[in-house]
């Protein structure tokens, strides 16, 4: 019992200086994008023949926030956006986060 009082504040230091020290490494987001307005004008839709779905720029149902919305079933779609400025990623650790919510189930377009 004695050893196992004293693993615990060990484990509280250990637990702080990792929650302290992360700042350190943690940097601003280089991108962030919450569709609360229009993507249009921000955004370039694919022109390309395999990318005919209509994006749409909406509530999803049962939710407040906007959010890309695909308008369409079974249909290929295609966005991106372009940074403000290159970002040089070398000996970085890259994240890419979304949320996808499916109001209708999934169903396969191709």
């Amino acid at each position: 019992m004695e050893g196992r009082r004293m693993a615990v504040p060990w484990l509280l230091v250990v637990l702080l200086a990792c929650f302290a020290v992360q700042p350190l490494f943690a940097s601003d987001p280089l991108f962030y994008e919450s569709f609360d307005e229009t993507f249009e004008g921000r955004w370039v839709v694919s022109v390309k023949d395999d990318y005919k779905g209509k994006w749409k720029h909406s509530k999803s149902e049962g939710h407040e926030d906007y959010g890309l919305l695909v308008s369409e079933m079974a249909k290929k779609y295609a966005i991106v956006k372009e940074l403000d400025e290159t970002v040089d990623l070398k000996d970085r650790t890259v994240v890419l986060q979304y949320e996808a919510r499916l109001q209708n189930g999934l169903e396969c377009g191709g």
